[in-house]
C-alpha cells in the first residue's frame, strides 16, 4: 500500500481542514495515510491533531510516495522539498481566488502561481470559482482539476 502524507496548516478548522477530515476515511482505505500539521508559532492546536500526526519536517524530508498539501505554508514546504530532491508525487489543493483579501495577498499569489503550482504534479481547486481563476495558468503540469470543498462557500 503506498504511503500518503497529507499536509495542512493547523490552528483553526476551516474548509481545508474539514476537507481533510472528511476525506481521511476514504484515503486511509487506499493509502497508508499520515497527517502532518504545520502550525505557526502563535497558533493553538486544532482538532486535526492525531496520535500519528507528524510535523513539517515530514514534508521537507520527502519520505513518502504521495504528498497532498493544502494552503500556503504546506505548499511552500513541499516546493522547498522539491528543491532538495523529493520525488514524492505531489498534489496541491488551491483554496483562493481572491488573494487581495489575504494578508500579504500579492506576495502569496506570486509565490503560489509562479513557484508552488507549477512545481506540483497536480493542482486541484476546491470550488468552480477557484478552478476558473486558475484555468490556463502557465506552467501547471496537468491542468487544474476540481475537488469540491467540504463546506459550502
Amino acid at each position: 500500500m503506498p504511503h500518503l502524507l497529507i499536509a495542512v496548516r493547523e490552528g483553526r478548522v476551516g474548509g481545508a481542514e474539514r476537507l481533510v477530515l472528511e476525506s481521511l476515511p476514504t484515503l486511509e482505505a487506499a493509502f497508508q495515510a499520515r497527517l502532518t500539521t504545520t502550525p505557526l508559532p502563535w497558533e493553538s492546536r486544532s482538532p486535526l491533531t492525531r496520535e500519528d500526526a507528524c510535523d513539517a519536517r515530514a514534508v521537507l524530508t520527502g519520505r513518502t510516495e504521495v504528498l497532498y498539501t493544502h494552503l500556503f505554508v504546506p505548499g511552500l514546504l513541499a516546493r522547498l522539498a522539491r528543491l532538495f530532491g523529493s520525488r514524492a508525487r505531489w498534489v496541491h489543493a488551491a483554496h483562493f481566488d481572491d488573494y487581495a483579501a489575504l494578508r500579504l495577498g500579492r506576495v502569496r499569489e506570486w509565490i503560489d502561481r509562479r513557484w508552488v503550482f507549477p512545481a506540483a504534479d497536480r493542482v486541484v481547486a476546491v470550488s468552480p470559482r477557484v478552478a476558473e481563476g486558475l484555468e490556463g495558468l502557465p506552467g501547471v503540469r496537468a491542468g487544474v482539476r476540481l475537488l469540491e470543498n467540504a463546506i459550502e462557500m
